[in-house]
C-alpha cells in the first residue's frame, strides 16, 4: 500500500476515534491496575505520531511505547474515571491543517493557543456535528491567521461556542454578522482584535441563546446596535476599545440576565441612561474612558449586586449619591478623573467592604478624619490626589487597613509625614506629591524606607523638601519610581540608588544637586526609561556610559551646567532608535493612571503632563548647558525620536546632512548656539514638525521649500543669514559668485561656445580660400559671356574708369553667396 496513503488514512482514523462521543464508552471496564491509558488508544496514538512528517519543537518526544501509561504524554487530556482520551493539543508549527476538515464526526476542536499560521480553509464548514470551534490564536501575533471569507459558518448550526480571537477577519468585515445569524444555538461568541470594521443592524436576531458576546479591539466606528441589547439571554457583554460612538441606544433594554457589562475606552458622549441602573443582577460594570456626561444618578443605588463600578476618565458632574452607600457588595469604586463635587467625607464611610476606591482628580472637599476609616479592614487600594481634602487624624493613630498603594497627592497633611504611614508594611506604591509637607519649617525625607520593602513606586514630589535623599532609599530592591521631583534636595546624585537595579524611571528634577551625572547610572540602572534631572546645578560631560541605556525614551539634563560635546554614542540608545507601533503605557505595578499623569516631558517649547506615557514618547533635551563642539551626526539615526532640544549652548560646525532621516521628529529646537553653513536640504523631509526653531545661529543661505519650514514665521528663523519663505528676505542671486556644484558646467558651456566658434572659423577660411582660387574664374567667365558686350559699349561712350566700380559690384554679389556658403559649411562642420 502507498505509505502516504497508509498515513492518511492513520491520520484519518485517530481523529474520528478520538471525536466520538465518550458515552459510548461508559460501560467500558476500568483495568484494576494503576495506569489510566487504555492501550487500544495509545496504540493509535503511536500510529498518529508515525504520520506526523515534522516534530521540530520534538513535542511527541514523551510519546514512546515503553512510557506505558499514554494518559500522561505532552498534549494529551484523558478522562480521569474510564481513562479515555478527550483532549488532543499540539501547537502546530506550519500552515493550518487541512486534513482536518475531513474528519466529519468531530464534534469539539480547540486549536486555541496553537502556533498554526496561513488561512482557515473554508472547508471547516463541512464540520456539521461541531458544538465547540476555538480558533483563538493567543500564543502567536493578531493577524497571523486570516479567512478568505465567513460563509462557511452557515454550515455549523450545531455550534454552540465559537472564538476566532486575533484571526484577521478584515476580509469577512461585510458579512461576518449575517453569517453568525446562521447560528441558532451559538451561546458564546469571542471576536476579540479580529480587525472587524463594520457591524450590522440586524432587523431580526436568530442567536437569541448568546450568553457571552466579546467584540473587543475592533474598529467599528458605529453607535452600538440595537440587536445587542435584545439579547434576554445575555450574562457577559464585553464591547472594549472598538470605537462605538454616539450615545447608548435609546429604549428599554431586556438584559435582565447580565452580569458583567465593558465598554470601556470608546466614544460614548451621552448620560448614563437610567435603564442601566434596572440591572439587578449586574454585578461588574466598567465605563472607562468615554465622554459620558450629566449626573449620577441616586438610581446607582439599585444596582445592590455591584462589585466593580468603573466610571473614570469620563465628564460626569455633581455630587457623588449618598444612595452608594447601598452598594453593600461593592468592592472596587473608580470614579477617577471626573468633575464630580461636594463632600466626600459621608461617602467614603459608606463603603466598609471596598478594598479600591479611587476619586483622583475630581472637584471633592472636606476633612477626612480615622472615624471615616473605621469599618475599611478591607481597604488594600487608596488613591484620592487632585482634590480639595484634608487629613486630620491624631499623631498615633494606627489605621484598621493595611495598604498596598496609597495616593494622597495635593492634600493638606500638614508639615510633617503622616506618622501612621510606618504601620503600612505591604506597601507597594506611595504617591505625597504636592501635600505642603513643610509647614514653617522645611522637612526633610524621613530615614525609615527599609521598613517598606516591598516599595515599587515612591512619589515624593512638589514639598519642597531639603536635605539629601536618605540611604534607606537605597535598600528599596525592587523600586521601579523615584520621583522627588520640584523639592530643594542638595548634595550629589547617591551612589546607593545604584543598589535600586529595578528602577525604569528616576526623576530628580527642580532641585539643587550637585556634581556630576555618575557613570555607574548607564551600567546599574540598564532598565531606565526615564532620566529627568531637569533643571539642577550638575557640571562635568555627559558621561558616554548613557549610551548603554537602551531603554531609555526620555533624557532630560537641560538646565545645568554640562560642558563637553554630545556623545556620539547617543545614535545607539535603542528605544529612540526605533519607531515603535505600540501604544501599550509603561505602567507600574497598579500605578497607571496618577503616576503616569505626574510625568513631565518638555515638548513644542513647554513642558506637558502624560495621564498616560505611552512607548511612543521619546524625547532628548540638551538645551541651557554649556556644551561645545558639532552636532553629532549620529542624532539623525534617531528614527523614532519625536521631540530633540539642544538649544542654549555653544554648539558650532553646520546642522547634520541627514537631518530629515528623523522623519518622526515632532519638535525640534537648536536655537541660540554658533551653528554655521546652510540649512541641509533633507529638513524638508521632516513633514511632521509642529515645533521648529534654529533662530539665533550664524546660518545662512536659502530656507529650503517645504509644507512645513513655510508653516513656520519668521521667529523660528531670526537671528541668521537666511533668506526665502517665510522671511521677507528675497534670496538674491549673485552673477559674479557661482553656486558651489555649478563650477563644472560653467565650464562644459564655455567649451562649448569655444568649439563653435572654432568651427565657424574653419568654415570662413575655406570659404575664403576657396573663393581666392575660385573668383578670378568666376568674373572673368561672367564679364566675358554675360557682359562683354555690354561693357564694350560703356567703355565705348565713357572710358575705362568705370570698369572698376562694375567688377565691385560683382565682387560684393559674389561676397554674399560666400558668406552663406561658408556658414552653410560651418553647420555642416558642426552637425
Amino acid at each position: 500500500m502507498n505509505i502516504v496513503f497508509a498515513k492518511s488514512i492513520t491520520l484519518l482514523f485517530i481523529f474520528i476515534f478520538l471525536s466520538v462521543d465518550t458515552a459510548g464508552f461508559c460501560s467500558a471496564n476500568k483495568s484494576s491496575d494503576s495506569k489510566l491509558c487504555v492501550e487500544s488508544e495509545k496504540q493509535a496514538l503511536l500510529s498518529f505520531k508515525k504520520g506526523i512528517v515534522n516534530d521540530t519543537n520534538d513535542e511527541l518526544a514523551s510519546w514512546a511505547a515503553e512510557q506505558e501509561d499514554c494518559c500522561k504524554w505532552a498534549g494529551i487530556v484523558c478522562n480521569k474515571i474510564i481513562g479515555h482520551v478527550e483532549e488532543l493539543r499540539l501547537s502546530g508549527g506550519a500552515q493550518f491543517p487541512k486534513f482536518i476538515c475531513s474528519l466529519a464526526g468531530l464534534r469539539y476542536l480547540d486549536l486555541s493557543g496553537t502556533n498554526f499560521s496561513g488561512m482557515i480553509p473554508p472547508h471547516l464548514g463541512n464540520l456539521t456535528k461541531l458544538r465547540n470551534l476555538s480558533l483563538g490564536f493567543y500564543a502567536i501575533s493578531p493577524g497571523r491567521v486570516y479567512v478568505e471569507n465567513l460563509l462557511w459558518l452557515s454550515g455549523l448550526s450545531s455550534l454552540e461556542y465559537l472564538d476566532m480571537s486575533y484571526v484577521n477577519l478584515s476580509r469577512a468585515s461585510d458579512h461576518w454578522l449575517l453569517a453568525i445569524n446562521k447560528l441558532p444555538s451559538l451561546r458564546e461568541l469571542y471576536f476579540y482584535e479580529c480587525e472587524l470594521s463594520h457591524i450590522h443592524h440586524l432587523s431580526y436576531v436568530n442567536f437569541t441563546f448568546l450568553a457571552i458576546l466579546d467584540l473587543s479591539y475592533n474598529n467599528f466606528n458605529s453607535l452600538i446596535p440595537d440587536w445587542i441589547f435584545s439579547l434576554s439571554n445575555l450574562v457577559d457583554l464585553t464591547l472594549r476599545s472598538s470605537n462605538f460612538i454616539g450615545p447608548f441606544p435609546n429604549g428599554s433594554w431586556h438584559l435582565n440576565s447580565l452580569t458583567n457589562l465593558v465598554a470601556s475606552e470608546n466614544h460614548l458622549n451621552s448620560t448614563i441612561p437610567n435603564y442601566l441602573y434596572g440591572l439587578a443582577n449586574l454585578e461588574y460594570l466598567d465605563l472607562y474612558r468615554n465622554n459620558l456626561q450629566g449626573f449620577i444618578s441616586s438610581a446607582i443605588g439599585n444596582l445592590t449586586s455591584i462589585t466593580f463600578l468603573g466610571l473614570s476618565h469620563n465628564a460626569l458632574e455633581g455630587e457623588l449619591p449618598m444612595s452608594l452607600g447601598n452598594l453593600r457588595r461593592m468592592q472596587a469604586f473608580n470614579v477617577a478623573y471626573n468633575k464630580v463635587n461636594g463632600s466626600f467625607s459621608k461617602i467614603l464611610a459608606s463603603l466598609p467592604c471596598v478594598w479600591l476606591i479611587d476619586v483622583s482628580h475630581n472637584h471633592l472637599e472636606g476633612v477626612i478624619s480615622e472615624a471615616h476609616f473605621v469599618n475599611h479592614t478591607c481597604l488594600r487600594r487608596f488613591s484620592a490626589s487632585g482634590n480639595l481634602l484634608r487629613q486630620r487624624v491624631s499623631p498615633d493613630w494606627i489605621p484598621p487597613f493595611d495598604l498596598l498603594d496609597l495616593e494622597m497627592g495635593s492634600w493638606n497633611l500638614g508639615p510633617q509625614f503622616p506618622t501612621w504611614l510606618r504601620s503600612q508594611k505591604l506597601l507597594t506604591g506611595v504617591n505625597l506629591s504636592n501635600n505642603g509637607i513643610t509647614g514653617a519649617v522645611p522637612r526633610r525625607i524621613p530615614d525609615c524606607w527599609m521598613k517598606f520593602p516591598s516599595l515599587q513606586v515612591l512619589d515624593l514630589g512638589d514639598n519642597n523638601l531639603i536635605g539629601e535623599i536618605p540611604s534607606s532609599v537605597g535598600s528599596l530592591k525592587d523600586l521601579q519610581w523615584l520621583r522627588l521631583h520640584n523639592n530643594s534636595l542638595s548634595g550629589e546624585i547617591p551612589s546607593f540608588l545604584q543598589n535600586c537595579t529595578m528602577l525604569r524611571n528616576l526623576d530628580l528634577g527642580l532641585n539643587k544637586f550637585l556634581g556630576c551625572i555618575p557613570t555607574w547610572l548607564g551600567f546599574r540602572l540598564s532598565n531606565l526609561n526615564i532620566l529627568n534631572v531637569r533643571p539642577n546645578k550638575l557640571n562635568g560631560q555627559i558621561p558616554h556610559e548613557l549610551c548603554r541605556l537602551t531603554k531609555l525614551q526620555i533624557l532630560d539634563v537641560p538646565d545645568n551646567n554640562l560642558t563637553g560635546t554630545i556623545p556620539s554614542c547617543f545614535g545607539n540608545l535603542i528605544a529612540m532608535a526605533t519607531k515603535n507601533q505600540s501604544s501599550d503605557p509603561i505602567t507600574y505595578g497598579w500605578y497607571i493612571y496618577e503616576l503616569m499623569e505626574n510625568a513631565l516631558v518638555v515638548i513644542k517649547g513647554r513642558e506637558d503632563k502624560y495621564d498616560t506615557i505611552h512607548s511612543l514618547v521619546t524625547s532628548l533635551d540638551l538645551s541651557s548647558n554649556n556644551l561645545s563642539g558639532e552636532i553629532p551626526k549620529q542624532l539623525t539615526s534617531l528614527h523614532g525620536l519625536i521631540s530633540l532640544n539642544l538649544s542654549r549652548n555653544h554648539l558650532r560646525g553646520s546642522i547634520p546632512d541627514r537631518i530629515g532621516d528623523m522623519e518622526s521628529i515632532l519638535s525640534l529646537d537648536i536655537s541660540r548656539n554658533q551653528l554655521s553653513g546652510k540649512i541641509p536640504p533633507s529638513t524638508s523631509n521632516l513633514n511632521f514638525l509642529s515645533y521648529f526653531n534654529m533662530s539665533c545661529n550664524e546660518l545662512s543661505g536659502e530656507i529650503p521649500l517645504s509644507t512645513q519650514l513655510q508653516s513656520f514665521g519668521p521667529s523660528s528663523f531670526v537671528g541668521n543669514q537666511l533668506c526665502g519663505p517665510p522671511l521677507p528676505e528675497i534670496c538674491i542671486v549673485d552673477q559674479n559668485t557661482m553656486p558651489a556644484g555649478t563650477e563644472d558646467e560653467r565650464k562644459e558651456s564655455d567649451e562649448d561656445e569655444e568649439e563653435y566658434w572654432f568651427r565657424l572659423g574653419i568654415a570662413v577660411v575655406f570659404a575664403v580660400g576657396f573663393l581666392g582660387v575660385i573668383s578670378p574664374l568666376l568674373f572673368r567667365g561672367v564679364l566675358v559671356v554675360q557682359d562683354f558686350g555690354l561693357l564694350y559699349q560703356i567703355q565705348a561712350h565713357v572710358g575705362e574708369e568705370l570698369i572698376f566700380p562694375i567688377s565691385l559690384l560683382g565682387a560684393l554679389k559674389l561676397g554674399s553667396i560666400a558668406v552663406g556658403f561658408a556658414i552653410g559649411v560651418s553647420d555642416v562642420i558642426n552637425k
